[in-house]
């Protein structure tokens, strides 16, 4: 009986060493794979800001070349307001007419029409 018991006693001791290696390697594996999960993460999260910073880097190059285009374009639009205005004005208007040797007329004449035809429509 001794023997009989003994054996059980071993028989029990076995199982339960199976079934705790059982339980520290589904522990280590699913530890194991949270290390592996948490590792892609950070490393998922790494690659997205270092593409965030240099996505907002460019943005501000593109900002500031932008800037520097419409300050060029409204410095450019008040030449040209000011030229417009040279060029309206009487002392280059007389300098045209003496480049194209226009003259100045004798008689003014008026063309006279007859407003009948117009009221009429």
């Amino acid at each position: 009986m001794v023997a009989y018991s003994v054996a059980t006693k071993k028989g029990k001791i076995e199982r339960c060493k199976k079934i705790q290696k059982k339980h520290e390697s589904s522990f280590g594996s699913s530890l194991s794979s949270m290390v592996n999960a948490l590792t892609f993460a950070v490393v998922v999260v790494g690659v997205l800001y270092v593409a965030q910073t240099n996505r907002l880097a460019t943005m501000g190059y593109e900002i500031k070349e932008k800037e520097n285009e419409i300050n060029t374009l409204f410095k450019d639009n008040e030449a040209l307001k000011i030229n417009a205005a040279e060029l309206k004005s009487m002392h280059h208007l007389e300098l045209k007419k003496e480049e194209m040797k226009l003259r100045k007329p004798q008689e003014i004449g008026y063309l006279e029409i007859d407003d009948s035809v117009a009221m009429g429509r």
